[in-house]
């Protein structure tokens, strides 16, 4: 029961989101730039039960990961006018897996 009200209460956050950017692209890119994933999966790891070490360390290691994902953003900007939709994702998260790669061989 506990997965599906954690399932509901993220979906929740991701609808919204995607409701709000039919109003304001600015709005929506404010609301995903706060780190609401992250920042629920702490609230559900408190409520488990989980250490003050492995919240150091989950922390930590989400900022690797939050700047490495920035670049697929900069990526699709930029070439999504150019050449579409589809290829920009794919050539965003094709440079994003790479560099999640190197930063997992790292940590």
């Amino acid at each position: 029961m506990e997965f599906f009200l954690k399932a509901l209460i993220s979906g929740i956050v991701i609808a919204s989101v995607s409701m709000v950017a039919q109003r304001s692209a600015t709005m929506a890119a404010f609301l995903l730039g706060i780190p609401f994933t992250a920042f629920l999966a702490m609230i559900f790891m408190w409520y488990s039960g989980i250490d003050a070490d492995t919240f150091a360390k989950f922390s930590f290691e989400t900022t690797y990961f939050v700047l490495t994902s920035l670049v697929f953003f900069v990526i699709f900007g930029l070439l999504v006018t150019k050449i579409g939709f589809w290829c920009s994702v794919i050539a965003g998260l094709s440079v994003t897996i790479i560099l999640y790669n190197i930063v997992l061989r790292i940590i």
